[in-house]
Formats: structure tokens, C-alpha cells, sequence
């Protein structure tokens, strides 16, 4: 596995992170750790069909693109909770009021940060 953050895609605006991540990854191979940072996102992605909305610069809006071999594609949903489960503890012994809004929304004072 490559270092996360190894190679940092910095963006002023995008659509969507993850988006950007799609397009590069059906370009070709994109550097597993690969992350997309966006200032400010036109068109996030919810779940589903759903829209993600932020102020800019008010959040954290980006993307980490994994290649999770090690796990059968059924299974790559648990390295999600897992990673949003070490954010929120990382959070807790800095902040109150965290708390995960399922799938990969970090939530604090009620306000979503995208993960």
C-alpha cells in the first residue's frame, strides 16, 4: 500500500472529488493514497442520488482513492467504516460534538464534513 497523501491533487473548484477521482481512474491507474482536494465542490455526491452541498472553504472536501486488494469487493464496505471509526476516535480527544453520519460524513456541532 502507498503512503495516503503521497501524491496531492489540490483543486480551487471542482464537481465533485469524487468525480475527478472517477475520471482519472477511467483514464488509467491512478496512485493508490491519491488525494483529491477541493476548496470548493459545485456538484458533491451524496448517496445515492442525493447532492452534497457545501460553503467554500467552510469544509473538508476531498477524496482518497484505495485499492483494497486485500478485500473481496463485498467486503470493501467495512474498510469504510472502519477509516470513518478512526476519525471520529482521532476527534474526540480534540473536540466535542463529533459524530458519523453513515456512510463517510463526519458531523461536527451538526454540521457534515465529507470524507
Amino acid at each position: 500500500m502507498s503512503k495516503i497523501g503521497g501524491v496531492l491533487i489540490e483543486l480551487e473548484e471542482v464537481d465533485s472529488t469524487n468525480l475527478y477521482a472517477e475520471r482519472m481512474l477511467s483514464k488509467g491507474t491512478v496512485e493508490e493514497g491519491t488525494v483529491i482536494l477541493a476548496k470548493y465542490q459545485t456538484a458533491g455526491k451524496g448517496q445515492g442520488k442525493n447532492r452534497w452541498e457545501s460553503l467554500p472553504g467552510q469544509n473538508l472536501t476531498f477524496s482518497i482513492v484505495l485499492h483494497p486488494r486485500f478485500l473481496e469487493p463485498g467486503q470493501q464496505f467495512h474498510l469504510n467504516k472502519a477509516i470513518s471509526l478512526g476519525i471520529l476516535d482521532f476527534l474526540s480527544g480534540y473536540i466535542d460534538g463529533a459524530a458519523i453520519k453513515w456512510p463517510n460524513d463526519i458531523m461536527v456541532d451538526s454540521y457534515p464534513t465529507r470524507c
